[in-house]
């Protein structure tokens, strides 16, 4: 629900839309607009973590998994220090 409510999708013109979720967006498009979100979410069960962009994925996103077990999500690179020989994998996430 935060997601969806955050980082609606461009619902308006989708004529198949379920209706109660097209009620769930016309009901919470009077709280907050699409670009009032974040640029960026990061979620967790504490198993996965899930990364995504707002809707028009304009703001970069990088990620850095080291051999640590550490992941790191930020715009900018250089937010966690850490040895590029300790680097596992890493990349951008994309729109």
């Amino acid at each position: 629900r935060a997601i969806r409510m955050m980082i609606p999708p461009a619902w308006q013109n989708v004529d198949t839309m379920d209706a109660d979720l097209r009620a769930f967006y016309e009901f919470n498009s009077m709280h907050m607009e699409p670009w009032d979100g974040p640029a960026g979410l990061v979620t967790t069960d504490g198993r996965y973590a899930v990364c995504l962009l707002d809707r028009n994925g304009l703001r970069p996103s990088r990620w850095v998994v080291t051999k640590d077990g550490f992941i790191t999500v930020a715009s900018e690179i250089g937010t966690y220090s850490y040895k590029p020989e300790d680097v596992v994998a890493k990349g951008r996430i994309g729109p």
